[in-house]
């Protein structure tokens, strides 16, 4: 699970590419109140099909007017194994 991600004003974020950037396979969107610290991305607009989030749309790295209240989040899941 990713707790903060420290991305605020979020426009279209796709949960897929947080979560195949970390090593996982499955997620979804999650909400876990303001974060702290820097606020590294804004206005971050994905199709999906991005190897990394610094790949999506954004206003460039530490570029914002947002505040943690914006924050987004995910919470990222492996694919449960199956039994052949």
């Amino acid at each position: 699970m990713l707790r903060c991600l420290s991305v605020a004003c979020v426009g279209v974020i796709s949960y897929r590419v947080v979560c195949r950037e970390l090593g996982y396979t499955g997620g979804s969107v999650a909400s876990f109140g303001p974060g702290t610290g820097p606020i590294w991305l804004d206005n971050v607009h994905c199709t999906g099909d991005e190897a990394t989030l610094l790949d999506c749309d954004h206003n460039g790295v530490s570029v914002h007017n947002c505040r943690h209240s914006e924050d987004a989040g995910v919470q990222c899941q492996r694919r449960q194994p199956t039994c052949k």
